[in-house]
């Protein structure tokens, strides 16, 4: 079965040293405040149209080196995730399978408690984490699956 979803595999190696890249420029951005100089948008905003009233009014400065992160963050998790295995069979696609179903499930199960246990900022950081579970979960159940099953054809 064929499957046009899929990356060639070289992108698993592009989609590591992306994530790597702007997960550090993502913890750089939220921890320490860092910015991009020149990646930013200044605006004023008029306060008597109906869009004002959603915002202070006065200038508008939004600098966009935390999108960026998550941009790029995502999309090297999902080149990782998507990049097709070198023997990509019907056994393999199975596996994947599975494993895109635990990490929906868990995800879910780990919103639910979040959603119970915290509170205030707290509970939006981690909200916020939370939506990179399931690329995560993954990535470390598909290759799980992968380490048991050439453990398993070693054996034989």
């Amino acid at each position: 079965m064929k499957n046009n979803l899929l990356l060639p595999s070289r992108y698993k190696i592009i989609g590591w040293i992306t994530f790597l890249v702007f997960a550090i420029l993502g913890y750089f951005t939220l921890y320490n405040d860092f910015e991009i100089p020149g990646f930013a948008i200044h605006a004023s905003i008029q306060t008597d149209s109906g869009f004002g009233q959603l915002f202070s009014g006065g200038p508008f400065n939004n600098n966009f080196t935390n999108e960026l992160a998550i941009l790029g963050t995502v999309s090297g998790l999902l080149m990782v995730c998507l990049a097709r295995h070198k023997n990509e069979d019907e056994y393999i696609a199975q596996l994947r399978l599975k494993a895109w179903q635990w990490s929906v499930l868990i995800s879910y199960i780990l919103f639910i408690i979040i959603n119970f246990a915290f509170y205030g900022m707290a509970y939006y950081m981690i909200v916020f984490y939370n939506s990179y579970t399931i690329l995560i979960i993954f990535i470390a159940k598909f290759h799980y699956s992968m380490y048991k099953l050439n453990k398993q054809t070693e054996t034989n």
